[in-house]
C-alpha cells in the first residue's frame, strides 16, 4: 500500500471491525473517542517549520491529522504536526544516541511509552524504548533503539499488518 488515503481508509475498516464485537471479545468497552484516524486539520504550524520535516511526513500530515489506536494491543499513537513542531513541550527526543541514529523527528508512541522516529538523515524509522529524554536527547541504558522500517511507507505497512492481526486474533503484534 503506498498511498496514504488507501493506508487511512484501511485503518478505519480495521477500527469499525474490532469495535463491532470488542466489549464480547475483551469483556469491557470499546473507547470510541480513543481509537480513530482524524481528518488533516489547517496547520498552526508555522511554513518554517514545515519546510523542515521529511517530505513523507509533509505528505501523511496533508492527509491524516492524528491516529490513535488505544484499543489495539498496547495502543498506538501518531502525533498530530501541531506536536511534533514543539517537542521540547512533550519531551520528545529530536537526537538519539547511539550516533546511527542521529538527529530524529520524533512522530508516533506505543501505550508502553516507547516512541517512534524518523531519522532526518536517512528516512528510516526507528523504535525508542523508554529512556532518558534530556535537552531533546535521549539515551537508554538498557535496550537500543531498533530500526523497524526503511521509510514511512514501510512503518504504515507494518502498522496496518500490527492492526489487522489483532482484529483477527486479538493478539497483540509488535510493528
Amino acid at each position: 500500500m503506498d498511498d496514504i488515503a488507501g493506508w487511512k481508509a484501511a485503518v478505519r475498516r480495521e477500527i469499525a471491525a474490532l469495535s463491532a464485537d470488542f466489549e464480547q471479545r475483551f469483556g469491557y468497552p470499546f473507547d470510541e473517542g480513543g481509537n480513530y484516524v482524524a481528518e488533516p486539520e489547517p496547520s498552526t504550524v508555522d511554513a518554517e517549520f514545515s519546510a523542515t520535516l521529511p517530505s513523507s511526513l509533509r505528505d501523511f500530515y496533508a492527509e491524516i491529522g492524528e491516529v490513535c489506536l488505544i484499543d489495539f494491543g498496547n495502543g498506538y499513537r501518531i502525533y498530530p504536526v501541531t506536536r511534533i513542531a514543539v517537542p521540547g513541550d512533550w519531551a520528545l527526543p529530536t537526537l538519539v544516541r547511539p550516533a546511527e541514529v542521529g538527529h530524529v523527528v520524533t512522530f508516533g508512541s506505543t501505550g508502553g511509552g516507547q516512541q517512534y522516529s524518523m531519522a532526518r538523515e536517512t528516512g528510516q524509522i526507528f523504535y525508542l524504548p523508554p529512556g532518558l529524554v534530556e535537552d531533546g536527547i535521549h539515551s537508554s541504558s538498557f535496550e537500543q533503539p531498533r530500526l523497524v522500517a526503511s521509510d514511512l511507507q514501510g512503518f504504515l505497512r507494518r502498522l496496518l499488518v500490527a492492526v489487522r492481526a489483532f482484529v483477527a486474533t486479538g493478539d497483540p503484534v509488535d510493528v
